[in-house]
């Protein structure tokens, strides 16, 4: 038997040179081997890597896409307990095959006796066996294990069939690269396990056709037995053995004794498996064997259409060559059944004279092992309404050796002009498979619908046990559908991705006004997808907070099912300025904002990344790429793919136009119609302040709101003043608080600069504190605030404090290239500055970690009066801005103050003087004070 290592061993004396082994020293060959060391690798690689993209997918939020997964994970779980009999009364669960499952245990136990013992040892103790939520990544884990195991027994068949090097490497890369054998690594199911028995049943099969014991034909039966185990149309894999002793002699009677001992040792090599990949046979056989049959009838019977039933024999088998077989042939590839039968015919045609390198029993085993994917999707097909592609993973092992067996040199010598054709198709399926490759990895990657559904109902309801809905299989038309997370039709893995749908009860006003005009906060999905439909609600899916600490990258996929739309995005920044970078579609973004400042920019003739087609459930399906990053400060974003949603979004940014405002105001519904005591809009804040309190409240676009407040009072009746910059009113109400606990309630309206409001909650009392606080909308009033805002005098606009490039470089280790300051120092305030700093790439590690820029304020004596240590892990990164405060004494002299900038190490205590100056700090603002008020 050859080994499956792959590279040559030093051959010994006493055996001779095999296929695995060099016999040309030359450096020529040693080059050749190389290469192809280099490429088994890289196969294997790659093969990996597309089985790990999305392993895990949604296993962190407890949900699992594939419906046999629970069913699978938790009988494996009986196993490793030892409990091997469990019904459940249910066919979906009794008499379903778990045949991988007794595998996975196998390996597991003595993995999960091993960790135990560890950490016994080590003082950390726990359960023997992990808990099922675990198990799934166990499990998961294993089938890629096992998808690997099935390129390297391809690689060893082909080089026990003393096929060349470049031949193994292509079975081996076609089942590698096959999207549906990728497909069937990422579910805990036992699709796989077929896969994996039916490649050893092949492997030996070649053994035993080579003259082989009938140990071997044993071995044979056993494989095919567990693969019957894992899933039923595993007996199919029989066929290979049975073919294999019926082609090996002819007349059939030739060898007649010989061949029946073969058979028969096969024959009970299958029942072994079989009772070794279910336990039931051998504990329950009566009963196992019972719900067997009934599962087996249940699954023919699975998702009938109407009138199948009423079909004759000829017509079921139309139905089956016209709706079943086109489809599979063209999941599993269509040249590669091409191929599969050109290899057929040619091995059929050959006589054993003509065989050169083979006997005439492995000529019989390669007709077997060719003919058997054509047999099984034959006969897979024709008597079912309806099959899944995934199930007939187990037929690539054999195409795949079917297509290296083309090119044996043999053949290549006799019949040039077919193999020669083959290449270029093959070449021609791999193009093919190309695009359906990288929209799976992009699905794969992405998250899975289900979770989306649940994170969307969390995010936006204040309570979303009813407004979660199960499986929805066909485009909701119902009024009470605000969000449908369709992405994709079923495709190769069936049940990634499903409908579903939020529903929100009594919503047909969201539904008729979609685009109402009222500032919606980000919904903050950890998502992959946006879905681009349903009315934008407070809180919005659509909007984002693009975050400028550490500027992390902003990835999502848009999803549109209509004709892809002028794509508008507005951007608004806040308190600082920010820049904004990207591309959507393959489109650049790339902007700047000042403080305060909104920006809507178009992107047009969208194409999408992926186009799934529109059928008779669902609509058609349009992916679009988006990736945003910005700096120096956050920056709130909105999608906007409709003529409403852009002029919601202009009528409460700056520089609204009056008609615009007058005419929402106009139109905008009651607010009984639009109920919002089922959405979220704020979340509560919980803390413990005392007064008084200044905090700046998040992106607050124009608009009527309330703020609900939690105080507490220890002492006697107190006031309490709040101020908001940007508020319509002149002054918000004083509200008396009375001593204890209290719940009050601020209502306000707002113009829409600034973004950022400033917050002031002051109080005549030092006993009354802050526990918390909540920001609502008020639907009721927004008619009248847009009204409001019509009448208001142009916006004025904020006037940021002035840049003052500095270009002040520190010993060639960074560069403060700018600062931003306001223009009068105010006496006992906070004095706001932002600060950009540029690192040297010469800056190491440990001196990022270590150094600290200081700011010092002088007194016009020069005296520091207060000063600021600022570390630059925190003052720096990349190019960003970001905001600080110093605080000002009081009370100040009149005279001229001085702001110095300076660097220290703050382990070695060094001052760094910047270029060009002497000094170890150098002034970067000065401000003339006029001294306190008489």
């Amino acid at each position: 038997m050859w080994p499956l290592y792959p590279f040559p061993v030093q051959p010994s004396l006493s055996s001779p040179t095999g296929p695995f082994e060099m016999s040309d020293p030359s450096p020529e060959a040693s080059r050749t081997l190389l290469l192809f060391r280099i490429l088994f690798i890289l196969l294997l690689l790659c093969g990996l890597f597309l089985r790990l993209t999305g392993l895990f997918r949604s296993l962190d939020r407890g949900y699992t896409f594939h419906p046999d997964e629970a069913k699978q994970v938790h009988k494996l779980s009986a196993y490793l307990q030892g409990r091997y009999l469990e019904y459940h009364n249910d066919l979906y669960y009794d008499g379903y095959p778990y045949g991988l499952n007794r595998l996975d245990e196998l390996i597991l136990r003595p993995v999960f006796a091993l960790r135990h013992g560890i950490r016994t040892q080590l003082g950390m103790p726990e359960e023997l066996i992990p808990p099922i939520p675990e198990l799934y990544y166990w499990a998961r884990s294993l089938r890629v294990l096992y998808a690997l195991a099935i390129m390297l027994l391809l690689y060893a068949c082909c080089r026990r069939l003393k096929l060349p090097r470049s031949c193994s490497l292509l079975a081996m890369g076609l089942y590698a690269l096959h999207p549906l054998a990728i497909t069937v690594s990422h579910a805990a199911t036992g699709d796989i396990g077929t896969d994996l028995w039916v490649a050893l049943a092949m492997y030996t099969l070649i053994a035993a056709c080579q003259g082989g014991r009938y140990a071997w034909w044993c071995a044979c039966g056993i494989a095919c037995g567990w693969a019957f185990a894992c899933k039923y149309h595993g007996a199919l894999a029989m066929w290979m053995p049975g073919a294999a002793l019926l082609f090996r002699s002819w007349p059939v009677w030739k060898n007649l004794s010989s061949k029946l001992l073969a058979g028969l040792s096969c024959l009970a090599g299958f029942f072994l498996g079989a009772l070794l990949g279910n336990p039931g046979f051998v504990l329950d056989g009566k009963r196992t064997w019972r719900l067997l049959v009934k599962n087996l009838e249940f699954i023919q019977n699975y998702n009938r259409p109407p009138g199948y039933d009423e079909l004759n024999l000829l017509g079921k088998m139309e139905w089956g060559l016209t709706r079943n077989l086109p489809g599979m042939s063209m999941h599993l590839g269509l040249i590669l059944l091409l191929i599969c039968i050109s290899t057929l015919i040619l091995y059929a045609l050959r006589k054993p004279k003509d065989e050169e390198t083979s006997t005439e029993e492995t000529r019989a085993g390669s007709l077997a092992m060719c003919s058997f994917p054509l047999l099984a999707l034959l006969l897979a097909t024709l008597f079912k309404a309806d099959v899944q592609p995934f199930h007939f993973s187990f037929l690539l092992p054999p195409l795949a050796l079917a297509a290296a067996l083309l090119f044996r040199p043999q053949l290549l010598a006799r019949h040039k002009g077919l193999t020669a054709m083959a290449l270029p198709f093959l070449l021609l399926q791999g193009m093919l498979w190309a695009p359906l490759l990288k929209q799976e990895q992009l699905l794969w990657a992405s998250t899975e619908s289900r979770a989306i559904q649940i994170h969307y109902a969390h995010a936006v309801f204040k309570d979303p046990t009813p407004i979660l809905k199960q499986n929805h299989h066909r485009y909701p038309h119902a009024d009470s559908t605000i969000k449908f997370t369709y992405v994709e039709p079923a495709q190769l893995p069936v049940f990634r991705n499903t409908a579903r749908r939020v529903d929100l009860p009594n919503g047909t006003g969201w539904i008729s006004n979609p685009a109402l005009p009222l500032h919606s906060q980000p919904a903050q999905l950890p998502d992959t997808w946006v879905l681009m439909h349903g009315p934008r609600l407070p809180v919005s899916d659509r909007v984002f907070r693009l975050q400028s600490q550490g500027s992390p990258l902003l990835r999502r996929n848009l999803v549109f099912h209509d004709k892809l739309p002028n794509l508008r995005i507005g951007f608004r920044s806040g308190a600082f300025p920010a820049r904004v970078v990207g591309e959507i579609d393959g489109q650049r973004i790339e902007l700047e904002l000042a403080a305060h400042e909104q920006q809507v920019v178009e992107f047009k003739a969208l194409r999408g990344q992926l186009h799934f087609p529109a059928h008779h459930k669902f609509p058609a399906s349009y992916l679009l790429p988006l990736q945003l990053r910005c700096f120096w400060s956050d920056v709130e974003m909105q999608l906007l793919d409709s003529e409403e949603a852009l002029d919601s979004y202009l009528a409460l940014g700056p520089g609204a136009p009056i008609e615009l405002l007058v005419k929402l105001a106009e139109n905008f519904p009651p607010a009984e119609v639009v109920p919002t005591e089922l959405l979220r809009y704020a979340e509560e804040t919980e803390l413990e302040q005392p007064l008084p309190v200044s905090r700046n409240l998040p992106f607050l676009a124009a608009g009527s709101y309330e703020l609900i407040l939690n105080l507490h009072n220890s002492g006697p009746s107190a006031e309490l003043q709040a101020t908001l910059s940007g508020s319509l009113e002149d002054a918000l109400p004083r509200l008396e608080i009375p001593p204890g606990s209290s719940r009050q309630i601020i209502p306000f309206r707002k113009q829409a600069l600034p973004l950022e409001p400033l917050l002031k909650l002051e109080s005549n009392s030092s006993g009354l504190s802050l526990h918390g606080w909540e920001l609502k909308l008020r639907l009721d009033d927004q008619a009248n605030t847009l009204r409001a805002l019509a009448q208001l005098p142009g916006p004025e606009e904020l006037r940021l404090p002035p840049s003052h490039p500095t270009r002040i470089r520190f010993a060639k280790r960074l560069e403060v290239q700018s600062l931003y300051l306001p223009e009068t120092l105010r006496s006992g305030s906070e004095l706001p500055y932002t600060l950009r700093v540029k690192l040297s790439s010469k800056l190491s590690t440990r001196e990022f970690q270590e150094l600290v820029l200081f700011l010092h304020l002088k007194d016009p004596d020069g005296n520091t009066i207060a000063h600021l240590d600022m570390p630059l892990r925190e003052a720096a990164f990349s190019d960003e801005v970001r905001p600080h405060f110093f605080q000002v004494p009081a009370p100040l002299a009149a005279g001229s103050y001085r702001l110095n900038l300076g660097l220290y190490n703050t382990r070695t205590r060094i001052r760094y003087t910047a270029e060009g100056e002497d000094e170890d700090q150098i002034t970067v603002y000065e401000w003339q004070h006029p001294g306190p008020t008489p």
